[in-house]
């Protein structure tokens, strides 16, 4: 086991980072990720202009206020807030702030950038409570009918941003086993790397690293007694990347992304 401070950026290549599945698939589902959850909307957002997906569900329950990834970002890459106008600097600052909830700040977000009203569909029917991954699906799979659109739909794409993608898949895996019919949903990775961070830079950023990046791994290592995997066996299991994948890629629709 390492500590979550002796990761290196390889092992987050080989064991965080998931490679995205080039299909389409009729929903989507985007969970709430504190100050960042207006940038995994907009990028959402794109995906659904491009037909990635035809439904998108947005999930978060607690507040989006969140400045540490704020200071990380402004520090490593000023230029995502200061493109645009005055206005626009303001609005991506104040999205790290919101008092909103996750799932009905995203659905804005979404609305703004072109996506229908009728496309989203939103946790509790508007009103989100749930406050972690595994209680964002459970509170989803409550929904009977939505669950029972999922598994006659046979898919889902899980997107989100490249540091947390893994862990949103294993919390739908390791739930949709307690669904009738639910083992033989495919789950479908669909990774964005937000605030202009690539590849080959985000490593250069001590505070995303340590703060952000690292801490993900820890909370999916199968080699750490503490990870979620062990303490919550009930809500995340390690997610079968490879079966869901050539499962897609045999029964789904391929598209370019």
């Amino acid at each position: 086991m390492l500590h979550k401070n002796k990761y290196t950026p390889e092992i987050i290549a080989e064991k965080l980072f998931i490679d995205d599945v080039p299909v389409r698939t009729k929903f989507g589902v985007v969970h709430g990720l504190g100050g960042a959850s207006a940038e995994a909307a907009r990028l959402a957002a794109g995906a659904k202009k491009r037909r990635e997906v035809d439904k998108i569900i947005v999930t978060g329950g607690v507040t989006a206020f969140d400045p540490l990834p704020l200071y990380g970002i402004m520090k490593f890459n000023r230029k995502y807030f200061t493109q645009g106008s005055l206005a626009d600097t303001f609005g991506r600052v104040a999205e790290f702030l919101s008092p909103h909830r996750e799932a009905l700040l995203m659905a804005d977000v979404m609305m703004s950038e072109g996506v229908e009203a009728r496309d989203i569909i939103v946790e509790g029917g508007g009103y989100p409570t749930s406050t972690h991954a595994g209680e964002n699906v459970d509170r989803l799979l409550e929904d009977k009918g939505l669950q029972a659109d999922l598994v006659g739909e046979g898919a889902l794409k899980v997107l989100g941003l490249v540091y947390n993608t893994r862990r949103m898949c294993c919390t739908w895996q390791r739930k949709f086993q307690d669904v009738e019919d639910g083992e033989n949903m495919i789950i479908v990775p669909r990774s964005f790397y937000p605030f202009g961070f690539t590849s080959d830079n985000w490593p250069k950023s001590d505070l995303i690293k340590n703060c952000i990046v690292y801490p993900e791994m820890w909370k999916i290592d199968p080699g750490n007694p503490e990870s979620l995997i062990n303490t919550r066996p009930n809500d995340v299991m390690p997610f079968d990347e490879d079966t869901h994948r050539q499962r897609a890629l045999r029964e789904l629709e391929h598209i370019n992304l």
